[in-house]
């Protein structure tokens, strides 16, 4: 049985916390509302700038950059810009109930202002894009689909590339980015150790339960079909979108979780939930089916009904194990695991509900949840190689 605690801080603040048995250090994560995908043509890039500013530059209550505690302290510090939401996470040795508190207020100094410098500003500028650049020569399909697929679900003034597109870090300044300062009902904090969960929340004088309204990206889709070109692309993909309403009954995060893994194995195709992965972000009601090397019709076609009904059968037990072992993973260690329930406070999941739903789904609710994917409108994105001549420069 996962222990798990919820609740919000007087200032808004939702936090949750989970007991890792046996874990020998403390993992403290900051989830904060907003990521690439939220960036403007104008201002894409941002996100992952603003990422690393508060990631190397925010600072505690006496004034110390938290990186560096977290480092001088023999811990781990890492951060994350993601499609919707931003990470901030450290693991540390945290020998007692005083300490871990310590900690957890230090991981609160990510909310207040960051303490930058223009020189500051241009170092982190210059360092996101050498990431993106280093991303980018690794592989042409570099935030292929997670990234771009959005494109043909989502509308507005977003940058179609979100991962390379960095327009928005031309002559940006500090006064820009409006200090770093976040607005505590639109955050979150995870904490992952051997703790007791309800202790700790208890000392932070949170609230028992979670009452403010779940942080949700996407609402009203608007599926399109939209084609790109990509240079080194070596042959044609595509990807099929979906927005999948996870408050229908029948219908969890958890069970999704299955439903992929079945059409996965009886479909010609990649099938997934979320942008960046099934457990990675408020984004877990996306559902993406994906094909490398065609882009016709006849590769999103599951099998006959008769074969399909066996094929689905086949491949219900292994799924649910599947997606057993996806959440086992996270929650296993202190780092992943507060990661996990930071982002699922702020974005009104449940991961302990989730892996109760895997371990009780009954294959008849499984399979009328993969035909109600099927059955819902997809947005799709084409994604064409660029063919270069020696010598020519490639075609934009």
């Amino acid at each position: 049985m996962v222990e798990q605690a919820q609740g919000v801080l007087a200032d808004g603040t939702r936090v949750a916390a989970l007991r890792v048995p046996g874990a020998r250090a403390l993992g403290v994560s900051v989830a904060v509302a907003g990521g690439f995908a939220d960036d403007s043509a104008a201002g894409a890039g941002r996100a992952h700038l603003v990422e690393h500013l508060r990631h190397h530059h925010a600072v505690d209550a006496s004034s110390q950059f938290i990186d560096a505690a977290v480092l001088s302290a023999g811990g781990l510090s890492n951060a994350q810009t993601y499609p919707f939401h931003t990470e901030y996470s450290f693991l540390v040795p945290a020998d007692d109930r005083r300490s871990v508190l310590d900690w957890i207020g230090r991981a609160r100094g990510r909310l207040e202002p960051w303490r930058a410098t223009p020189a500051d500003l241009a170092r982190e500028i210059d360092l996101v894009r050498r990431e993106v650049a280093e991303r980018a020569a690794r592989s042409p399909l570099a935030g292929f689909p997670w990234c771009t697929a959005l494109s043909g679900i989502a509308g507005g003034d977003r940058p179609q590339d979100a991962l390379s597109d960095l327009a928005g870090l031309d002559d940006v300044s500090l006064a820009d980015l409006d200090g770093g300062r976040v607005d505590p009902r639109s955050a979150a904090i995870g904490i992952a150790g051997d703790v007791d969960p309800a202790t700790i929340l208890a000392d932070l004088d949170a609230s028992p339960s979670v009452t403010a309204a779940p942080f949700h990206p996407l609402s009203s889709p608007t599926p399109r079909e939209i084609s790109l070109r990509r240079i080194g692309l070596g042959a044609p993909a595509r990807s099929d979108i979906r927005l999948i309403d996870l408050t229908q009954p029948g219908v969890s995060r958890g069970l999704l979780m299955i439903a992929t893994r079945i059409l996965s194995a009886t479909s010609g195709s990649a099938w997934r939930s979320g942008l960046f992965g099934e457990l990675l972000g408020p984004d877990a009601a996306l559902v993406l089916a994906t094909q490398i090397g065609a882009t016709d019709d006849g590769v999103f076609r599951l099998p006959t009904p008769l074969s399909g009904a066996r094929a689905h059968h086949a491949a219900f037990e292994p799924a649910r194990r599947g997606a057993a072992r996806a959440i086992d993973e996270y929650l296993s260690g202190t780092g992943t695991a507060s990661a996990l329930v930071a982002r699922d406070v702020l974005a009104g999941f449940d991961v302990v509900a989730d892996r109760s739903a895997v371990a009780d789904a009954a294959e008849h609710d499984v399979i009328d949840l993969c035909a109600h994917i099927l059955q819902e409108p997809s947005g799709r994105v084409v994604w064409e190689p660029v063919v270069t001549r020696p010598g020519a420069e490639a075609a934009a």
